[in-house]
């Protein structure tokens, strides 16, 4: 239980999840009334505004990343731990 292999229900579900939840998250914290496409320009947003702490935006822009190519890819090889994935929940929480 330790890997997540793409093309499981573990890992788009945790994608679906993690996407939604940052979405809420930048939508309150940016004041935007409607997030389109990649997160990566609103998670940059809210670091150029002061918002994020630069570290943060990068986990969160890691985060992105990878709900990106769970729903894009047919072959992605590296996927995170199950162990790395539950720590993201934290990171998004802590938005």
């Amino acid at each position: 239980m330790d890997e997540v292999h793409f093309n499981t229900s573990k890992a788009y579900l945790s994608a679906f999840q993690y996407r939604g939840r940052m979405e809420r998250k930048l939508k309150a914290i940016l004041g935007e009334e409607r997030i389109i496409g990649p997160l990566d320009q609103f998670i940059r947003k809210g670091v150029d505004k002061g918002l994020i702490d630069k570290d943060k935006g990068e986990t969160l822009t890691m985060i992105s990343n990878y709900c990106d190519s769970v729903y894009m890819s047919t072959d992605r090889q590296d996927f995170p731990t199950f162990k790395e994935l539950k720590s993201w929940s934290d990171v998004i929480e802590s938005l």
